[in-house]
């Protein structure tokens, strides 16, 4: 009994000791939320559908400054090009490889066969908890056009979704044929125009023909990837599900583009042409056939470098294939989908973030001319030219 009497004895001396020991000196800093270390930030691998550029790493650094300060990640972007996209994104899918974000949609990245297999997530939840900003300003219905089973999968890159087709050709050659575009209103018009080039310049690709724009263009709307049968004839109300590909208007446009293969007006190596880009930029092509859309010729022109005129041979209508074009996804791989919504959000309602991306850094890809218009600067070293393919294109 009496050991125990001096330790507590003892322990009561110490206890007195300590306090007047912090009494005489520094007050002890009370633990604040605000003194507690901020969480460690995640990385988010974005896989995006564009060639990469010089700058990518320039942009994804600053990329990363914004998404650190505002959400608390950085953002690893990794740029495919279009022609290898898809197959490639079928092995790191399919494989099962971490990531977070991928470009998507109707004829990318199999988005309604990805989804079906359980490949992406569904959007829903994480929608309505962290970018109910980013989902408002859409049309309700146009969030119908990408649900499966019904729920969404994708988060819509909103743009002009209302689907017209049509040329573009370069300004420079009709001028020298003295071809008449305007008087083009169907596809089959634009032959003796390609004749005349291809016979004076047997170099040169008279026309490319962009195949995911090809059902609309003879009537018909997708109903799943492109590519696949299953698709319902424009106008019709009844909403009769057909294959495509056994109807009269498909044998004819087939035909006609076997007509333009012998007669050397498509490339020989246009099953497996990766891109034109390059062929468009040289000036050997004379035309295209491809979705158009208001401020189509100056984003085309960029691509080409040079003059381009067009002419439409298609209404504008919003088709559900349309609306399923362009999305970013969060693969069902992600370690944080939560914040991979949260920079989904920021593409689609930060100006900052969404223009760096598009666009590269100010003064050194691009310099302002206006209050909302810039001007590129030539070979800058960033120039994806895929505002439709990184979020709300409206607020380019």
């Amino acid at each position: 009994m009496e050991k125990i009497k001096r330790t507590i004895s003892l322990l009561l001396s110490l206890l007195i000791t300590v306090s007047i020991f912090v009494g005489c000196g520094k007050q002890a800093t009370p633990v604040s939320s605000t003194s507690v270390a901020k969480e460690a930030p995640v990385e988010l691998i974005w896989y995006t559908r564009f060639d990469d550029q010089a700058d990518t790493a320039k942009v994804n650094e600053e990329l990363n400054k914004l998404t650190l300060e505002k959400i608390n990640c950085t953002v690893k972007m990794i740029n495919i090009p279009g022609g290898s996209y898809n197959d490639k994104m079928q092995v790191i899918l399919g494989g099962r490889e971490q990531c977070d974000i991928v470009f998507a949609g109707a004829g990318f990245a199999d988005y309604w066969g990805n989804a079906s297999r359980g490949a992406f997530l569904p959007l829903d939840d994480l929608l309505h908890e962290y970018a109910q900003d980013t989902y408002d300003v859409i049309p309700e219905a146009y969030w119908d056009g990408v649900k499966l089973k019904g729920e969404i999968y994708g988060v819509i890159n909103y743009q002009i979704e209302a689907k017209e087709a049509g040329f573009f050709v370069q300004t420079e050659l009709l001028d020298k044929y003295g071809f008449d575009l305007s008087s083009v209103n169907n596809i089959q018009d634009i032959e003796p125009f390609l004749e005349k080039v291809h016979k004076d310049n047997p170099d040169m690709m008279p026309i490319w023909v962009n195949e995911i724009d090809l059902l609309p263009m003879i009537g018909y709307d997708e109903i799943g990837t492109y590519g696949m049968p299953g698709a319902v004839e424009i106008g019709d109300e009844s909403l009769t599900v057909i294959n495509q590909y056994e109807t009269e208007n498909w044998k004819n446009f087939v035909n006609l583009m076997r007509k333009w293969y012998l007669a050397g007006y498509i490339a020989k190596d246009a099953a497996t042409l990766a891109s034109t880009n390059d062929i468009s930029k040289a000036g050997k092509m004379a035309t295209t056939l491809s979705n158009m859309k208001p401020g189509c010729e100056d984003e085309a022109e960029v691509l080409w470098g040079r003059p381009l005129t067009t002419q439409k041979i298609m209404d504008g209508r919003v088709l559900p294939s349309a609306v399923s074009a362009t999305l970013n996804c969060i693969s069902s791989t992600s370690e944080n989908p939560e914040k991979a919504m949260q920079f989904l959000n920021l593409l689609n309602t930060d100006l900052d973030v969404y223009n760096l991306v598009c666009f590269g850094i100010e003064g050194v890809h691009y310099n302002k001319v206006a209050n909302n218009r810039i001007e590129l600067v030539e070979n800058s070293g960033y120039q994806p030219n895929k505002a439709w393919a990184m979020g709300n294109q409206f607020n380019a």
